[in-house]
């Protein structure tokens, strides 16, 4: 009996949602084209409601808002922002959201297009500009301390072969770079990426998470050759992918796949800063069915700085789950 034939409860509730999720669209669809902006609020509801009862309960969740800086500067609305849980009450309706309490934020879809990724990935490093950078381990120096994503019902972007995760994952690993490199015409601070999109979730395609490697000192790791690239770096490099997770394969039952790996995912990323978390973090990893692809980008070793080069280098990595200190996150 393989793990596949163990399938977790967790995923056959998983699978319930996206179903549910894909009633809604059938609903909203038919009613979009004379009231875009009643659909597009039912959208955000949708996804608000979905987060609510998946993410941790003690996690605030608030729509249309704005997030504002700590030199009182202000991102775009934002359509759902996830609220750290110590945010005050008394501040939470009043839609312009302090950065250092807001966790995630997220743009809703009900068909995502390719204008609408890349319009998100310049407003994903907007936002997490916002919030100063952290220094002092591998984790803090390659992540800001807000997510950013896309969430979308479907998707109207054409698939050449027929697979479109595949075209999925093209398509933002193509334009995410590109739009930094845009945005660096302005401030070179964006080529770097910590400010990447973390997320796309296509409730009928695939959810695509951001993954980030390191190949920086000596390692020993069977399972993964150095990947050849054209980074000239005597201390290694960094590799950031976008990987898609879908649900359609002949072989093994992926049902659930899609939403679960959003979950479990957030989960996971709230948990390297909320130690209460971690247990249950954790035990939603350990119920991962995996079908993903993805495609890598490298990045010269000076991403991070050099008291955490010089100390991977002496010390190396560490394997507990939710150490700052993991080569691969």
């Amino acid at each position: 009996m393989t793990k596949n034939d163990l399938r977790h409860d967790y995923y056959d509730f998983m699978h319930s949602m996206g179903q549910w999720m894909s009633s809604e669209y059938a609903r909203i669809q038919k009613r979009v084209l004379e009231d875009p902006g009643t659909a597009g609020d039912q959208v955000e509801e949708n996804w608000a409601n979905f987060l609510q009862n998946w993410l941790p309960a003690n996690y605030p969740i608030v729509t249309k808002g704005r997030i504002m800086g700590y030199q009182g500067e202000t991102s775009p609305q934002i359509d759902i922002i996830v609220l750290h849980p110590s945010y005050p009450l008394s501040l939470r309706d009043k839609k312009l959201y302090f950065a250092g309490g807001v966790l995630a934020a997220f743009e809703c879809k009900l068909n995502l297009r390719t204008r609408d990724i890349k319009k998100s990935c310049k407003n994903a490093a907007i936002v997490k500009s916002l919030i100063p950078s952290r220094k002092g381990t591998p984790y803090d120096e390659l992540h800001q301390p807000v997510l950013f994503g896309i969430l979308a019902h479907s998707m109207d972007i054409k698939s050449k072969d027929e697979k479109p995760h595949y075209t999925l994952v093209e398509k933002i690993h193509n334009i995410a770079y590109d739009a930094l490199e845009e945005l660096a015409e302005i401030d070179e601070k964006y080529i770097h990426p910590k400010y990447l999109l973390d997320y796309i979730c296509v409730v009928d395609v695939a959810t695509i998470t951001l993954n980030k490697q390191l190949f920086i000192g000596h390692f020993t790791d069977p399972n993964h050759e150095i990947p050849e690239t054209d980074i000239d770096d005597v201390n290694g490099f960094v590799e950031t992918s976008y990987m898609a997770n879908w649900e359609e394969n002949e072989q093994f039952d992926l049902r659930g796949n899609i939403l679960g790996t959003l979950v479990s995912d957030i989960t996971t990323r709230f948990a390297f800063d909320d130690p209460p978390l971690q247990r249950f973090a954790e035990y939603l990893r350990s119920t991962a069915i995996y079908g993903s692809i993805g495609r890598c980008t490298y990045w010269n070793s000076k991403v991070l700085s050099e008291e955490v080069i010089n100390t991977l280098i002496s010390r190396g990595y560490e394997n507990y789950p939710f150490s700052k200190w993991r080569r691969l996150y």
